[in-house]
C-alpha cells in the first residue's frame, strides 16, 4: 500500500510532487492512485540494500498511466543463463516520486 504526500513545488505547469513507497506483490501488476488528472513525469527506485536475486526479485521497473492513476510492472531474467523476462514472484519494495496537476 502508498503511502504518500503531496507537496507543492515550483515545477513547469503548476505542477505537484506525489512521493511515497509502495510494493510489487509478484501478481503483475501494483497500481498507484494520485490525485492527479494529468501526469508529467514518473521515476521507480528499488528499495533494497542488497543486489536483486535473478528469478525472484524485480531487477527493472516499468510503467504506463492512464488519467491519475500509475501502473507498476517489475521485470527478472527467467534464469542465470536465459534472459527472458518474466514476472518477481518475490515482493519487492520501491520508492516513487510522480509529478502532474
Amino acid at each position: 500500500m502508498a503511502t504518500s504526500t503531496i507537496h507543492p513545488s515550483n515545477l513547469a505547469n503548476n505542477d505537484y510532487i506525489y512521493a511515497g513507497e509502495s510494493a510489487l506483490d509478484g501478481t503483475g501488476v501494483t497500481t498507484i492512485q494520485t490525485p492527479f488528472t494529468t501526469i508529467t513525469s514518473v521515476t521507480l527506485t528499488p528499495k533494497s540494500a542488497t543486489s536483486p536475486a535473478v528469478t525472484t526479485e524485480a531487477q527493472i521497473y516499468s510503467y504506463t498511466h492512464s488519467g491519475g492513476v500509475v501502473s507498476v510492472y517489475g521485470w527478472t531474467a527467467t534464469n542465470s543463463s536465459t534472459t527472458t523476462l518474466i514476472d518477481p514472484t518475490s515482493v519487492d519494495e520501491f520508492s516513487f516520486l510522480i509529478t502532474g496537476y
